[in-house]
C-alpha cells in the first residue's frame, strides 16, 4: 500500500510510522552527525517502525542499533506527534517523539556508515543544519504542544 497523497482518487494515504528519541540530560539532547546531508547535518536517534512492531519497541531497537544504549521502554514518554507531508515525494509520515531522561553513560556510533559521531547538543541552541521537522518536533515537545503538522 502506498502513502502517496492522492486527493483526486479519494484514497486515504497510509502514513509511514516514524519514531524519534529526545534523549535528555541537563538541558542537552543526544544527536547524531550524519555522513550525508539527508534532512540536515544532525538528526535524532530513531527510524521507521517495522511491521508488527510497537512504537516503543521500534525506538528501543533503533536506539540500540544506532548508539548502543538499551532503553527501558516503560520510561519512554510520548511528548509530541507530527504529521509530516513531503512535497517532493507527495508522501505523509506520522512521527512520534518520545522523551527519555538519560543517566550518564557512554554513547557510541554503531552505524558508522550513516553517522560520523554522537553528540550532546544544548536544547536552547540547536544547530542550523538540523531538519525543520526535527526542530519543530523538539521545540513543540519542550513547549508542551502535543501535535503539529509540517510540510517540507
Amino acid at each position: 500500500m502506498t502513502n502517496r497523497i492522492d486527493s483526486q482518487s479519494g484514497t486515504t494515504p497510509t502514513p509511514k510510522l516514524m519514531v524519534r528519541l529526545i534523549l535528555e540530560q541537563d538541558d542537552h539532547v543526544v544527536a547524531l552527525k550524519r555522513r550525508k546531508k539527508i534532512g540536515g547535518g544532525y538528526g535524532l536517534v530513531g527510524g521507521t517502525v517495522c511491521k508488527n512492531e510497537s512504537l516503543k519497541d521500534a525506538l528501543v531497537r533503533e536506539t540500540y542499533e544506532e548508539i548502543g544504549v538499551m532503553l527501558d521502554k516503560d520510561m519512554l514518554q510520548l511528548v509530541h506527534v507530527m504529521q509530516r507531508f513531503k512535497k517532493l515525494t507527495q508522501t505523509v509520515s506520522m512521527v512520534f517523539f518520545f522523551r527519555y531522561h538519560a543517566k550518564p553513560q557512554t554513547l557510541s556510533v554503531r552505524e558508522a556508515n550513516k553517522f560520523k559521531e554522537v553528540v550532546w547538543l544544548p536544547l536552547n541552541n540547536l544547530p542550523q543544519n538540523m531538519s525543520a521537522s526535527l526542530v519543530e518536533g523538539m521545540t513543540s515537545a519542550v513547549r508542551g504542544i502535543n501535535y503539529s503538522e509540517i510540510i517540507v
